[in-house]
């Protein structure tokens, strides 16, 4: 094991413990858990997780950042039957940000942030008006900004719809759509297919929320193994006497994990990866979007920690 894989295991486990002891927090995730069950199964779910990303030069001798994040989601069916779904996600996440020499990066200005906050409220609602199709539609309000930014600065409106069908037991295919608010003002819309597949008793492929896909070999009913793709987008606005003044942080990551999920019994288990970060694009805007500057990195390493119960 190198020297990165040893520091993000420790890093992980001492996110892990830390958060374990803020159960109060809570971060929203899509709608994929409302998607790879019944109505009529759904159950209260927490999910507490930690993720650490390693330092990476921002630009060729420009200084570097490495960033960190600990939050919790809450998945909550509010009413089920086999024809209507309506659930509710809350969440909470807290990502802490470490900057080197960032004044080499935009000349003359200090660290823009050290830690950002991200609150969201997803309501959700199925729809299956036979056995074989199924709608979703998944509004979202989201406040996601540095510390002391002010609530109205940082307020961005999204949401999810989508629809699959299954054909035999153990295969659902469908197509989803996200559409995004951007704090410059332009929209994203991003399509993304809708696959929970059970190849067989060991096999399973699953691409639920847009933001991932995984296959997982389940190798006894305790134990799994897993290879995941994720794609992940966010805007942070930051705060008003910060070295870029009510500015824009955007980042978009690629990273790809190995990793292993444990269940102790039928309501928890816990999963942890490692992996890499194939391709990562960080955006420094001004307030009203105009670029300052942008950094384009690869392979910087990547580990989570994540432990869930239902109920």
């Amino acid at each position: 094991m190198d020297l990165f894989m040893k520091h993000a295991c420790r890093r992980l486990t001492s996110l892990f413990f830390h958060f374990a002891t803020s159960l109060g927090l809570l971060f929203a995730g899509t709608f994929s858990s409302f998607l790879g069950a019944e109505p009529s199964e759904a159950e209260v779910e927490v999910d507490l997780h930690g993720l650490t990303v390693a330092a990476r030069p921002l630009a060729a001798g420009a200084g570097q950042m490495s960033r960190s994040s600990t939050g919790v989601d809450l998945s909550v069916p509010l009413a089920g039957t086999p024809q209507l779904g309506v659930g509710l996600d809350l969440g909470y996440e807290i990502d802490r940000f470490h900057f080197s020499d960032f004044s080499s990066f935009l000349s003359g200005d200090a660290s823009p942030l050290s830690r950002a906050f991200d609150f969201y409220l997803q309501p959700s609602f199925l729809v299956t008006p036979s056995e074989r199709w199924t709608f979703v539609i998944s509004p979202q309000i989201e406040y996601s900004g540095a510390e002391h930014t002010r609530l109205k600065d940082a307020r961005l409106w999204s949401g999810s719809v989508g629809v699959f069908y299954q054909s035999i037991a153990g295969f659902k295919l469908g197509l989803g759509l996200n559409l995004a608010e951007q704090m410059n003002g332009s929209p994203l819309v991003l399509p993304f297919p809708i696959i929970d597949w059970e190849l067989n008793d060991h096999w399973k492929l699953s691409a639920l929320d847009g933001e991932s896909g995984r296959l997982a070999y389940r190798a006894s009913a305790r134990f799994s193994l897993y290879g995941e793709v994720r794609f992940k987008s966010r805007d942070i606005r930051l705060a008003t006497h910060s070295s870029i003044p009510s500015g824009i942080l955007r980042t978009e990551e690629y990273p790809t994990f190995l990793g292993f999920e444990y269940r102790f019994f039928q309501h928890a288990l816990i999963r942890a990866a490692l992996g890499k970060a194939w391709a990562q694009t960080i955006r420094f805007e001004d307030h009203g979007g105009r670029l300052l500057r942008r950094s384009d990195s690869r392979a910087p390493g990547v580990g989570t920690l994540q432990a869930e119960l239902t109920f």
